[in-house]
């Protein structure tokens, strides 16, 4: 009989499309999380839940036991003080997973990890939890991801759609479901064990354009409402979350990705989704991402 999946960070902003992928293959899996009476709330009706918390390693090996396969999809916090989930989550699933008896480990990471880890506490974070991952002797396979277009959804406040100034630097913004759908994939390919996959979409299309894009494919009232530099400068010394989208900012201007993802393309499927067919998708599920 197939072992299920095991989906840590499924109630979250990209591993909600990721469930709601799985359902439609008719995957067997299960979703590990805190609170199963507020996960059913976000996701469709049919998801198996398994209660843990990542700072229970005894939980987490319980919740797990039966899965060959994990993935995780663990988000940081805005702040370096605070505690980490992607980085010391890692670290109790990799002994967790040992005591259970899990084969492989499938984690969402970052594009420009880990060759940039020197700059931004971030991505040195998950350098971090990447090469632990790796000396684990578990078996594993890392996704690191451009910008997914569910980002868009949280530049929206109210009647407006912030934009924040910056170079015009094109970003491949791909689709939280054509993402889920190349995990999947991976999964049930044996070559993508203990390898990293670049994750890029078709099209390149700076921060501003993709914006007024979203907006225009959404409809209604909203308004494009610009935010100079300087104003998130401010901002960031006032607040974590500002300073993080400031940084986050900062981190893709200097990174320029350029388009790496032809060979995860051949392997794990071409993404198809426009902007705006991602818009569509958002008005017929009612799924738009907050943070």
């Amino acid at each position: 009989m197939t072992t299920p999946l095991g989906v840590i960070g499924g109630t979250g902003t990209i591993g909600r499309p990721l469930v709601r992928r799985l359902l439609h293959h008719a995957r067997q899996f299960r979703c590990i999380v805190r609170d199963a009476a507020r996960a059913r709330s976000v996701l469709p009706d049919g998801v198996e839940f398994r209660e843990a918390d990542l700072r229970d390693p005894d939980s987490i090996a319980a919740a797990i036991e039966g899965c060959q396969t994990v993935y995780t999809n663990l988000a940081q916090p805005f702040s370096q003080r605070a505690w980490d989930p992607d980085l010391e989550g890692t670290r109790t699933l990799i002994h967790a997973a040992k005591r259970a008896g899990v084969r492989r480990i499938m984690r969402i990471s970052a594009l420009g990890c880990p060759e940039y880890r020197d700059g931004w506490w971030v991505i040195r974070n998950k350098a971090t939890a990447e090469d632990e991952l790796m000396a684990s002797g578990l078996e594993w396979t890392i996704f690191r991801p451009t910008w997914l277009m569910e980002s868009l959804g949280l530049f929206v406040l109210g009647p407006l759609i912030l934009k924040p100034g910056g170079p015009d630097t094109p970003l491949y913004w791909i689709s939280g479901a054509d993402y889920a759908d190349q995990v999947i994939r991976a999964v049930d390919l044996p070559a993508s064990v203990n390898r990293s996959y670049v994750v890029q979409g078709p099209e390149p299309v700076s921060l501003g354009a993709a914006i007024r894009r979203f907006r225009k494919a959404m409809g209604g009232a909203r308004v494009v409402a610009p935010v100079p530099t300087a104003a998130v400068a401010l901002m960031a010394r006032l607040s974590s979350r500002p300073r993080y989208l400031r940084d986050l900012l900062r981190f893709t201007w200097a990174t320029n990705e350029g388009f790496r993802a032809g060979q995860t393309w051949d392997e794990l499927g071409r993404p198809e989704t426009t902007i705006e067919a991602y818009a569509a998708s958002i008005r017929l599920i009612g799924d738009l991402p907050r943070k």
